[in-house]
C-alpha cells in the first residue's frame, strides 16, 4: 500500500477544465464535494471554483472546506449530541479535537459503510497525537515510528458515524439549497484556508519568482563598474 501524490496545481487546473467545459456547455450551477479535508486540496478546489465562476459567469462552488472546518472545529459538536441522544464527556470532546486521519471519525465511518475493510485490533491501538507544529511536516504520521493515523481510533463507534454524517448531510444540503436559489454566495462553502496566502496554489512559486528577483537585484548592484 502506498499514496498517489498529486499536485496542488494539477487538482485546482483538472477541476478548471471540467468545471469550464460544464460551464461552456450551459451548465450555470456547478457544485464541488470531495473526500479529503487537507488544506491544500480544499483551497485547490475553492481557487477552481472561484476562476469559472469569474470567467464564465456561472455559479461554481465547493462545498466540503466549510463541512470539514466544521466536523474539526467544535461547530456541529452540540448537533452531533442532539442526533446521539447523549452529550459528549470532556474526554471525548478533548479526543474529537486531536482528530484527524484514520482517527475516532473515519473508522467510525469504515465500520458504518464498509466494516470489512476495518482490519483486527483496532480497539487496541493508542492513541495518536500530534502537535499543531508536526502536522504542518509533510507525513508527518508516518515519521517516528507513526502507523500513519492521527487521533483515537479505538473510540470508532458506527452509532458516532450514523449520528456525525445526519448532521454533515444536513448541513451539506442547506449550503446546497442556499447556493442555488442565491441565498447564500459560493464563497460562504470555502474553508478558513483559503484566507491564509500560503494555502494558495501561487504562493510558493510567487514567493519564489520574487526571491529570484530579489537576487538579481543584489547581485547587479554589486557587479563591480567598469575602471576607466
Amino acid at each position: 500500500m502506498g499514496t498517489v501524490t498529486m499536485r496542488q496545481r494539477v487538482v485546482r487546473d483538472l477541476l478548471v477544465d471540467y468545471g469550464s467545459a460544464l460551464a461552456r456547455a450551459g451548465f450555470r450551477h456547478i457544485l464541488i464535494s470531495n473526500g479529503h479535508g487537507g488544506p491544500g486540496h480544499l483551497v485547490a478546489l475553492e481557487e477552481a471554483s472561484a476562476i469559472v465562476s469569474s470567467r464564465y459567469r456561472v455559479t461554481m462552488a465547493s462545498v466540503t472546506g466549510y463541512l470539514a472546518w466544521g466536523l474539526f472545529s467544535g461547530r456541529y459538536t452540540p448537533k452531533f449530541e442532539a442526533a446521539l441522544g447523549r452529550p459528549l464527556t470532556a474526554e471525548e470532546r478533548k479526543a474529537f479535537s486531536e482528530d484527524a486521519h484514520a482517527g475516532w471519525w473515519e473508522t467510525s465511518v469504515m465500520l458504518l459503510i464498509r466494516p470489512d475493510l476495518v482490519g483486527d485490533g483496532w480497539r487496541d491501538l493508542p492513541p495518536a497525537r500530534y502537535s499543531m507544529g508536526k502536522r504542518l511536516i509533510p507525513n508527518y504520521p508516518l515519521r517516528d515510528g507513526g502507523q500513519g493515523y492521527v487521533g483515537h481510533p479505538a473510540l470508532a463507534d458506527p452509532e458516532f458515524a450514523k449520528a456525525t454524517m445526519t448532521v454533515l448531510m444536513d448541513e451539506a444540503m442547506t449550503l446546497v439549497r442556499g447556493v442555488l436559489d442565491g441565498h447564500l454566495k459560493p464563497s460562504r462553502g470555502r474553508s478558513p484556508f483559503f484566507a491564509m496566502p500560503f494555502f494558495r496554489t501561487n504562493f510558493w512559486p510567487a514567493v519564489a519568482g520574487i526571491g529570484a528577483l530579489t537576487l538579481a537585484w543584489v547581485l547587479a548592484k554589486k557587479k563591480p563598474q567598469g575602471g576607466a
